[in-house]
């Protein structure tokens, strides 16, 4: 006879007493290569401005360069995250950048003015994802402080990122419209391209699963905050 062993798993809810937020840091890759550093950084300053302005309501700290050629805010819903990051690199073409994402809270007062002198656990855990992503040559790194969470995310992550480095400007752009809600008449016109073509692009079975990939990743990182 066999003894029935029962086995109980609790799991702990998140303390929403504990506001989170998303900190997010962008680095632009081989900047240094570049002949026009000047330029692309007022380029760079210009975009950040631009995407401030379109997806402000996303943001709780704007976005702000910090050191080098990163730039970082504080975002306090998901529900842009990657039309605001396909914004940024449309707007400067042939730029590649890493991100770093980091979930928790803040245990400083918020700077509603610049994305700098703040302190805490989100702070700390998207500069651990940005030199991670650094470090392993990735373009995105999501850390939570709950390993499961971790896995799951970055497993998405990682193939949004098999999926789009492969798209060329045009691509980005349908995507990142597409994304917006714009309808495929509105698409071809603001590309400067045929219906047909648009519609050859989004009907693509890639295409489809990157933005499903996308909604359900900026889904469940809004479900943290």
């Amino acid at each position: 006879m066999f003894a029935c062993i029962r086995i109980s798993i609790i799991i702990k809810p998140r303390d929403k007493s504990v506001k989170n937020y998303l900190v997010l840091i962008g680095d632009m890759v081989g900047s240094k290569a570049q002949r026009d550093r000047n330029s692309l950084q007022r380029s760079f300053a210009q975009t950040l401005q631009k995407a401030q302005k379109k997806y402000g309501t996303a943001f709780i700290s704007p976005l702000t360069l910090t050191i080098g050629d990163e730039f970082q805010a504080v975002l306090e819903k998901s529900d842009d995250l990657f039309s605001l990051l396909t914004f940024i690199e449309t707007q400067l073409d042939g730029v590649q950048f890493r991100y770093g994402m980091g979930l928790g809270g803040i245990d400083t007062d918020i700077n509603s003015q610049q994305a700098i002198g703040m302190d805490g656990p989100a702070f700390h855990r998207a500069r651990a994802a940005i030199e991670q992503a650094k470090k392993e040559q990735r373009r995105f790194c999501f850390k939570s402080g709950h390993s499961g969470q971790e896995e799951r995310i970055n497993i998405l992550l990682n193939w949004v990122d098999y999926a789009i480095k492969r798209w060329n400007a045009q691509r980005k752009k349908i995507f990142l419209y597409y994304c917006e809600q714009y309808t495929q008449k509105e698409i071809a016109a603001r590309l400067r391209i045929t219906q047909p073509a648009v519609s050859q692009n989004i009907t693509a079975e890639i295409f489809q699963l990157t933005v499903q990939t996308v909604k359900l990743i900026q889904k469940e990182i809004g479900e943290m905050i």
